[in-house]
């Protein structure tokens, strides 16, 4: 599964197994990204 968030002109793609991986990725990678809720963001 697949996640993709766009900044401004900055795009980030995220792909993980599971929505958790992502939401993980994403507070690991980015601690200033917005907080998500994996589950309804994720393709």
């Amino acid at each position: 599964m697949k996640y993709t968030e766009r900044v401004g002109e900055i795009e980030q793609t995220y792909e993980a197994d599971t929505p958790e991986e992502i939401a993980s990725l994403i507070r690991t990678l980015n601690p200033y990204s917005i907080e998500i809720d994996a589950e309804n963001k994720a393709e």
